[in-house]
């Protein structure tokens, strides 16, 4: 079971290793619990099975791989996918879109990197705090980094 808490969340939008796409709307107030089967709209297959981060720039998926190094393009309409690209790390584990550049954070090098996806190229790099950053999020202003072993944000 899926559990919402419906006075902080009216849409969800979710993504699950098989590349789901759950999008529910919660009306009322207080918790509630709904069947993850009820809140699935598009299950689209996932171009490896060691996906460990998607981003969406407004058009299509953006999906790290991090066992190949590579970073696929996704059309979220029908599944294909469109060009990939290696990751500038060997350990992709998040993605992230700013508005006009792909952020990728690398376990392995413990670093954040800004790509024009265009050129496929680097434009910035930036040194990661913690060992084991696994999650990053644009907010339109800043970019998040989860890091597993030091349990902060």
């Amino acid at each position: 079971m899926l559990y919402i808490n419906k006075n902080s969340v009216t849409s969800v939008l979710y993504t699950v290793i098989s590349l789901s796409i759950i999008w529910g709307t919660m009306e009322g107030s207080g918790w509630c619990q709904a069947k993850i089967e009820d809140l699935i709209r598009r299950s689209l297959d996932a171009p490896s099975r060691d996906i460990t981060g998607t981003a969406y720039d407004g058009k299509y998926l953006w999906v790290a791989d991090w066992k190949d190094d590579l970073i696929y393009k996704i059309d979220p309409n029908n599944g294909n996918q469109l060009d990939k690209m290696s990751s500038p790390g060997p350990a992709p584990t998040g993605l992230a879109w700013d508005g006009s550049h792909l952020w990728i954070a690398d376990l392995h090098y413990d670093k954040a990197f800004r790509i024009n996806v265009e050129k496929k190229m680097v434009v910035w790099e930036i040194p990661l705090p913690g060992s084991y950053p696994f999650g990053l999020a644009w907010d339109g202003k800043f970019l998040w980094l989860a890091d597993r072993n030091e349990k902060k944000l």
